[in-house]
């Protein structure tokens, strides 16, 4: 059985989306769906199946998936254990981050229970600051900042937020379609931010640019005063 192709179907039942594992993995999608339709022949069954919102799992794609992520997950932990480390000679890594830091607490306790003779330097960078200095062994970026030719591992999910005052229609929402608010005056970070390239690019698709009524380069923290909201792009839901 092809460890490769256990991955991708693992990778394609965690998001439901096959364009999404092929972005997280840089492959492309005949690939990925050429290791899947073989590992469904190897098996003599079904183990997803096409809906209007992506793929989902059939119930023997449920039973398998439950084994294979286990089986993949101890693998993965055996290399682990046997590999050398590539940190055996570092005293000091350097991480740069373009994104905001409240998720880093956690990953730097982890790393120096791990790894507590290494000291770590964080600092925050502009993506342009990034690309210039090279001042640095580790750096965290959207995944629309990175290229092709760049090593990568994906740390997380982020969610876009909606901040409207306390009287808007759309306060008492939890989720707000990114069409909903096509009509309405944005104060957003400027161009030059991936988050804004992102919303751009999606609003595009749906044939429409949003209103900016101020671009900003930063902004200083604030309290809401309202319950924000989570912009879903509609071509991703």
């Amino acid at each position: 059985m092809n460890l490769l192709a256990l991955r991708y179907f693992c990778e394609v039942a965690r998001c439901g989306n096959v364009t999404e594992v092929n972005r997280r993995l840089h492959v492309s999608q005949p690939a990925v769906s050429k290791s899947i339709h073989g590992l469904e022949a190897e098996l003599n069954c079904t183990l997803l199946t096409h809906t209007s919102a992506g793929m989902k799992l059939t119930e023997k794609g449920e039973l398998f998936y439950e084994k294979a992520s286990t089986a993949l997950d101890l693998l993965d932990e055996g290399q682990r254990l046997i590999a050398p480390s590539p940190l055996e000679s570092v005293k000091t890594l350097r991480i740069v981050s373009f994104v905001r830091f409240d998720f880093l607490p956690e990953l730097y306790l982890a790393f120096q229970k791990q790894y507590p003779e290494i000291s770590l330097e964080i600092r925050h960078a502009t993506y342009r600051m990034i690309l210039k200095e090279h001042e640095y062994d580790v750096a965290i970026l959207p995944d629309s900042c990175l290229s092709s030719h760049q090593d990568s591992v994906f740390l997380l999910e982020d969610e876009f937020m909606l901040a409207v005052p306390s009287t808007h229609p759309l306060t008492d929402r939890d989720q707000v379609a990114l069409e909903e608010v096509k009509n309405e005056p944005f104060v957003a970070m400027d161009l030059n931010f991936p988050a804004r390239q992102y919303l751009e690019k999606y609003a595009g698709r749906q044939a429409f640019s949003l209103l900016s009524l101020w671009n900003a380069t930063s902004f200083p923290p604030t309290r809401a005063s309202s319950r924000p909201a989570t912009v879903s792009p509609s071509s991703l839901l």
